[in-house]
Formats: structure tokens, sequence, C-alpha cells
């Protein structure tokens, strides 16, 4: 029997007619997996020959549609992904079936469904429903005097206790690491990492990718360099793969740790400036999150991860342009897509909700959208600036450490645009007083520096800033911070400093 005939009739009504009506939205691209899915018997001691349930979907039977439908059952197994992402619990009701068959008398399909279901758990690592199932045929055996067999089920049990408690540690841990509120100094930085990777060897599949994940995501977060270095891109590919791969798995309910693998990848590519072909591809983000249903309870994490990558690539592309005075406002699509992110920006920060329940995405957002109106137009600009400095009075009481430099790095840069060169200096200076006795990131803290140099340059012609301000272009020419690399010469060039 197909693995996918198996599934299927393991899923109650509710949960076939949700995947249904999800291959029914998804057959515009290929009917075929929903013709599959309306063929198979859902009965579970009834049996189909591949034979019978080929005919029936392709209406005719050789060795070629053989393999056609074995790819199309594949296909459609790989689909059950909906389920396991956003009804995790999926086969649990079929513990409830067991015992009612039991109840009636009918041991027999008790113990096929069970068969059925015991092959399913290990499939999608299922360790709750697995554990629950083994408890029950295990005193199933001992009352059949089989102590033997309910000896080992115990013993599976108990190594799915084990897994279950990997799992828990794993991510309480990473709740603490990651928490927005505090940013751990380096030597929890570096033992944290470590803690993660020890579960890259785990037996069990799904806790061997977050742990992956979980130490890519540490090193995008606090380890900037070596994130960016040279084979992170082929670790984050190949762990999108797995992801991709194993998405039928049980992962823990309100994670989607593909898309997440798959918004770090973008993240790496938009730092290695790969151009405006990334746009689309942020696309991919908000189309990849759709079947992702507990988003609409939630802030769309998805939605506002696509535009902090959309606006970071405009800031850091066009930034050079604004500073030379070149910044081609009549380009239709660059006009299109600022007032687009402006749109977005305003439509996100009007939900009341964002602000009461999601302060830090809301305080983010601000953020965002002070950093398109940058290249808004003086008064834009002016006024995004005075929310900046609104929320950083009307907030101070809330700890927001993960967004200071970005928000201190959009008031620097807006200043500069303003020519107010002694708001730029206060504004830095503010940013180092928040930022001493806790890890800093140098990498972030670089465009602050070169904006500040700039502004002392030309209040003082001291030649000791415009020598600072060649350092760091070297650095960012060393260290390959290309994008910084063309703001700090456009820096340069209205400034008047000479360029090696």
């Amino acid at each position: 029997m197909l693995i996918l005939e198996k599934v299927i009739k393991l899923l109650d009504d509710f949960h076939f007619d949700i995947f249904r009506n999800h291959l029914k939205n998804i057959s515009k691209r290929s009917f075929f997996p929903l013709a599959l899915l309306d063929v198979i018997n859902r009965e579970p001691d009834k049996t189909q020959s591949i034979e019978e349930l080929s005919r029936a979907v392709y209406g005719d039977f050789d060795e070629k549609i053989r393999k056609k439908f074995l790819q199309l059952a594949h296909y459609t197994f790989r689909l059950t992904a909906f389920l396991a992402r956003n009804y995790p619990n999926y086969l649990q009701s079929n513990l409830s079936r067991i015992q009612h068959y039991i109840a009636r008398g009918e041991v027999g399909k008790a113990n096929l469904l069970a068969d059925t279901l015991y092959e399913i758990c290990r499939k999608t690592e299922d360790f709750n429903t697995e554990k629950q199932l083994l408890a029950m045929q295990s005193q199933q055996n001992f009352l059949l005097e089989s102590g033997y067999f309910a000896q080992k089920q115990h013993e599976r049990i108990q190594e799915l206790l084990t897994w279950e408690m990997d799992l828990s540690r794993l991510m309480s841990r990473a709740f603490a690491f990651f928490d927005p509120k505090s940013i751990p100094d380096a030597e929890q930085i570096d033992s944290t990492i470590t803690y993660f990777q020890q579960y890259a060897d785990h037996p069990a599949i799904s806790l061997r990718l977050i742990s992956r994940h979980f130490t890519l995501l540490a090193r995008f977060q606090f380890q900037k360099e070596v994130f960016y270095g040279s084979g992170t891109l082929d670790e984050l590919v190949s762990l999108e793969k797995d992801f991709n791969k194993n998405e039928y798995k049980i992962f823990p309910y309100l994670t989607d740790f593909a898309y997440a693998t798959h918004y770090l990848i973008l993240e790496y590519k938009y730092r290695n400036f790969a151009g405006n072909v990334l746009l689309k591809q942020t696309d991919r983000l908000l189309k990849q999150s759709e079947d992702t249903l507990f988003w609409k309870s939630f802030v769309n994490i998805p939605e506002l991860q696509a535009l902090e990558l959309e606006s970071g690539f405009y800031f850091r592309y066009y930034l050079p342009a604004l500073l030379t005075d070149t910044m081609d406002y009549e380009g239709v699509e660059v006009r299109e897509s600022l007032e687009t992110m402006d749109d977005q920006c305003r439509k996100l920060l009007k939900n009341e909700t964002l602000e009461q329940m999601f302060l830090l995405h809301y305080i983010n957002v601000s953020r965002i959208h002070a950093q398109v109106q940058l290249f808004m137009g003086e008064q834009t600009r002016k006024d995004a600036l005075n929310h900046l400095e609104n929320l950083l009075v009307l907030y101070q009481q809330v700890p927001f450490p993960m967004f200071l430099t970005k928000i201190f790095n959009v008031l620097i840069v807006g200043y500069y645009l303003q020519k107010d060169y002694a708001k730029v200096e206060e504004s830095f200076k503010r940013l180092k007083r928040t930022l001493k006795d806790k890890t800093v990131n140098e990498t972030e803290i670089l465009l602050a520096r070169a904006f500040f140099f700039a502004a002392r340059w030309i209040s003082t012609q001291r030649q000791q800033y415009a020598q600072k301000l060649s350092a760091l272009r070297v650095s960012a020419r060393q260290n390959r911070h290309h994008d910084l690399l063309k703001i700090l010469d456009a820096l340069c060039v209205r400034i008047q400093i000479p360029i090696e």
C-alpha cells in the first residue's frame, strides 16, 4: 500500500475536507493530486492496486503510466505538509478510532489501523501520537501475555520521551536566546551556538534540522562576519533543501522553518548586493507563507520581513544617489516601489492591534517607514525623523536593543541629509551611550560612524575625520561590505575627500 493511501485512510472527515480543499485550491496548476485523492478508498481494511488507481486517474495503465503515477503519489504525499504545518495533531483522532474498534470487539480492525498509524507516525516523526499509540498497544500485549513486546514498546516510549525533552530544551534555549528585548554577551553567544550544534546529529531528523537552523540564525543575528562568510550560502541552501524534502514531518506548531531559512538566504544575498533581481524573490516569501494559516491570527511576519528586505535594499542601493543629488525620482519603477512601501507601512501602523499586542514589531515597522521616507522629500523626511524621536521618548522604558542601532542609523542619515550636522553628532553620541557595556556588532554601527565622521569633517575641517572616513573605506573594501563602500564613496565625493 502506498504511503499516501495510508495517510488518507488515517484522516478523519474534518482533516480530509481541509486537505481536499487545499488540493482543490492548487488544482489550477495540476488537477491530478485532487483526482488521486478522490479515488482512494478511505476504509482502513480496503486495498487498491497501483494499476487500479492509475486507471482511475489516467484512464489507462502501462509501465510509463506506472512511473508517472508513482511520481504523482509521492508529490501528493508531500503536499500533506499543509496538514503537518497547520494541523500537526491531524493523526491523533485515530487513537479514538482504535479505542472504538476495540470497544466494539473488532480488535482485528483496531490492530490494522494501529499498524498503519504506527508507520505514519514514524514517517512523520509525530512523537506524541506514536507515544500514546504504543502505550495502548503495550497494554494490549500485556493482556495477551506478550510481556516481551510490551516491554519493547515501552523502551520506544522512553526514547520518544527523551526526544520530546530534547526538543523542549532546544526550543526553550532558543526562546531565551533570541528574545528581542535583550542581547546576549559574547560568551553567551558562543556557548549557545555550541549548545545548538550538539543536536546536529540527533536521531530525529526534525531536531537535526531545527538545530542547524538555530545555529545559522544565531550567526546571522550576533556573528555577522561569520554568517556572511564564504561557506554560509551553501549551508543555507542545503538546509532549505532538507527542510523542503522533509516538509511533511511534524515540527512545533506555529513554526515555519523552511520559510525562515529562505529568509536567511535572501538576507545573505542582499548583503552581497546581488541586485534588483532579488526584489522579485521577496514575493516568494509572501507566496511561500500563504499556506501557513496561523499568520492570520498573528502579525504577518513574512509580510514584515519582505517589506524590511525590500526597503533595506532601496536604502542601500539608492542612498549614494541621494547623497550626490543624482537620485532619479522620475524613474517610474523606483517611485512606484517607494510609494507602495510607504502605503504598506501606513496600513500596518494604522492597525491598533500591531501597537497593542506586537509593540516591538510596531517599533520596527515605524523604523522601516522612516527609512523609506528618507527618499520622499525634505518635509516628509523631517516628519519621519520627528516620529522616530517621539517613539524613542514614548517607549524609553521598553527594551528593544535589536532595533536600536537601525533606528539611530536612520536618524543619523536623515539628519545628515537635512544638513543638521549638530543633530548627527548628537544622535551618534546617544547611540554610543545607549550601547555602552552592551555586546555590539561593529558592522551595524559602521554606517553611523561614517556619517558622524563626515558631519565632523564638514563642521570642523579637521583632517583626522577625513582620515577616519578613509580608514572606514579600506575596512569596508577588505570585508567586502560592497553596499557600505558605495555609500562611503558617495560621502567622500560629496564632501570632497579624495578616493583612492
